[in-house]
């Protein structure tokens, strides 16, 4: 279940970074706020309509976690949309991605004291020489 909901929250992601560029692109840059808000709002209905339905108890962490996740990714997103205003697609997308991949490892390092093997260090090195080649 847990591999079917990463495939849906990638996809979710890539879906909604796509078309908040789409709509910048349109000129509709005034209904972004209300789109990603929407967004995020849906996510968080059909989360609790999933969890009434299956009859589960939710915790108070797993609500701090996921009220964390989504303010969070709102503000990623909105951050993106600005720099989108200033830099052409080809350029955002990637940096964006790779900024998550290194971000997501370094906190898990810190928060959960995970540590990381050979190939995931040569890789979050990589993308972080990747941002650099990106921006100069």
């Amino acid at each position: 279940m847990s591999l079917f909901l990463l495939i849906v929250s990638f996809l979710c992601s890539g879906f909604t970074a796509v078309t908040n560029a789409a709509l910048a692109k349109m000129g509709l840059s005034a209904y972004i706020n209300i789109f990603v808000l929407s967004y995020y709002t849906t996510a968080f209905a059909i989360g609790l309509i999933m969890t009434i339905a299956r009859r589960e108890r939710g915790k108070r962490g797993d609500a701090l976690v996921g009220l964390t996740m989504g303010i969070t990714n709102s503000i990623a997103m909105l951050m993106f949309l600005h720099v989108l205003k200033f830099r052409e697609a080809f350029f955002a997308f990637p940096v964006r991605s790779i900024s998550c991949l290194v971000l997501t490892s370094l906190l898990s390092m810190l928060i959960w004291r995970e540590r990381l093997s050979k190939s995931q260090w040569v890789g979050a090195i990589l993308a972080v020489v990747a941002i650099v080649l990106l921006t100069t």
